[in-house]
């Protein structure tokens, strides 16, 4: 078996594998999700927070719930937000947590890797995001003051009931329970939504599907194609021991390459199955969505390259210090 042919093997198997599990069961319902959020969320309501004290970490940090954007995609956000005078710190917040706090990934890494890993994931995302924005406050000065005129609610009440269904369908979505659950979505939709809020709902699924679903396959791919030919014994020397310094590489490797929306979990998976342990995964998982080197070089641009490395940073130490107090919680609580 020649080289090609191994790499289109792998790919091969890696893709059916996923394809059989998770689509149905996972991403699906995920992307519905996150349809609703970004079709029924007022995200220009949303901005007016930026400009509130304490308020705007809070809505700064939620903002990846709201927007299914990478690494690289949130920068002309960021960047339009900088231009008009946005605080420094919730908006170094809004950097980091738009990526990392997306919520197709936590739900994607949770039914995949684990949901000890996808909780953490969640958890320590939006702590490092305000405590990241907070010290880069502390540090630069803010630009300038930031006001935005946008009123009104940001949700609706029924909005947020049909996302706590989809949750139930993407919980318990197995058997006889999908039906029932499929059923209520089904009658909450005929009782509650006007047609057109429904038509708008599924064309936003759809957009997010045609642009992220793509990059899944190629992500899955390529995991295979590394769990074919990585060295076992170089990842179990540099990410598989439980050591500060294993999780520094993680988090490091992870802020140096772009990983595309949803694609770090089937390459963080495939690590794992090569020996990387699950505490170098969180450091990985931590820092490889957020920042990249593409948006550390558009980043330096936009807000220069003292607040650009300081960033840069705060996100792989934070990431690996996470990564250690995941370790102490593993050890002495999950391992039980």
């Amino acid at each position: 078996m020649n080289i090609l042919e191994k790499v289109l093997i792998s790919g091969y198997e890696a893709l059916k594998e996923y394809l059989s599990f998770h689509v149905l069961t996972c991403l699906l319902p995920a992307f519905f999700i996150a349809g609703a959020i970004s079709a029924f969320f007022r995200k220009e309501v949303l901005l007016k927070y930026f400009g509130r004290k304490y308020v705007s970490y809070v809505f700064s940090a939620s903002a990846g719930t709201v927007l299914a954007v990478c690494s690289c995609t949130v920068i002309p956000l960021f960047a339009g937000l900088y231009r008009v005078g946005a605080k420094i710190g919730p908006l170094f917040t809004f950097l980091y947590s738009a990526p990392a706090i997306n919520i197709l990934a936590i739900v994607y890494t949770a039914r995949v890797i684990g949901l000890d890993i996808g909780f953490f994931r969640a958890f320590f995302a939006v702590t490092m995001s305000i405590i990241i924005g907070a010290l880069i406050s502390i540090f630069f000065k803010s630009k300038g003051e930031f006001i935005h005129a946008a009123s009104g609610k940001v949700y609706e009440r029924k909005h947020l009931y049909l996302i706590f269904l989809l949750f139930l369908l993407l919980i318990f979505g197995k058997g006889i329970y999908s039906l029932a659950i499929l059923a209520l979505i089904f009658l909450f939709l005929f009782k509650k939504f006007e047609r057109d809020e429904t038509i708008y709902w599924i064309r936003e699924t759809y957009i997010l599907f045609r642009m992220i679903f793509p990059l899944i396959l190629i992500g899955i791919f390529f995991a295979g194609v590394i769990k074919a030919f990585a060295s076992e014994e170089i990842i179990k020397e540099f990410l598989g021991k439980e050591n500060f310094i294993s999780y520094l590489i993680a988090g490091s490797l992870g802020a140096l390459f772009y990983f595309a929306t949803l694609t770090e979990v089937p390459i963080t998976e495939s690590l794992i199955d090569l020996g990387m342990s699950k505490s170098a995964a969180v450091a990985l998982l931590l820092a490889g969505p957020a920042v990249s080197l593409p948006n550390f070089i558009a980043i330096s641009r936009i807000a220069g390259i003292k607040i650009s490395l300081t960033y840069i940073f705060l996100v792989i130490f934070f990431s690996s210090f996470s990564a250690y107090i995941y370790s102490l919680i593993f050890e002495n609580y999950l391992s039980l």
